[in-house]
């Protein structure tokens, strides 16, 4: 793949989402990355474009990844090379079996550090050059957001919600290790 330029398609209903996964992307050299906020918008790319990487969020309006990963898997020849790759915060066993079933090939956990999602893409795209900077993490990436704006943190009972007014990230409580809380 590396001879030739790497398309990659990124869907997440966050565009801070979209951004952070954007800039990962560019590390390894993929210039050329489309961006959707749902499936259904994203199904709309796919059919126009051929794409080598689809990134795609579990929970979105209008069309959801394990229906977009539907999509892709029963649409034939056109998509049999395209790898997937699911990026959520609300993974279970179910939902990653449910995910399997429709050709996704590996799957991040949010929050997620570099290094691991340097591996996950790694695994997918094997002839690119992975020599990244590890020091950056997702965490790193919020944090320049919130120097900017000041979200109002809420929990809504299984979600800490981070309300940055026009924008709400919502990350799943269960999916933090209890030893990465410090008290």
């Amino acid at each position: 793949m590396s001879e030739k330029t790497i398309r990659a398609l990124v869907v997440d209903d966050s565009v801070t989402i979209r951004k952070i996964l954007k800039n990962n992307l560019s590390k390894f050299g993929i210039a050329h990355c489309d961006e959707a906020s749902d499936g259904k918008a994203a199904w709309q790319l796919m059919l126009k474009c051929d794409y080598d990487l689809v990134l795609t969020d579990y929970n979105m309006p209008e069309m959801n990844g394990v229906d977009f990963a539907k999509k892709i898997s029963e649409g034939g020849e056109k998509f049999a090379k395209v790898r997937i790759a699911a990026v959520s915060s609300a993974f279970s066993k179910e939902l990653i079996l449910q995910f399997k079933k429709f050709g996704v090939d590996t799957f991040l956990v949010k929050p997620f550090n570099l290094e691991m999602f340097n591996e996950a893409i790694s695994s997918l795209l094997p002839s690119l050059d992975t020599e990244q900077d590890t020091d950056s993490s997702f965490a790193s990436e919020l944090s320049k957001l919130f120097e900017k704006n000041s979200p109002k943190t809420t929990f809504d009972g299984k979600n800490i919600v981070l309300d940055f007014g026009e924008e709400k990230i919502y990350i799943d409580a269960g999916a933090i290790p209890k030893t990465s809380i410090k008290r």
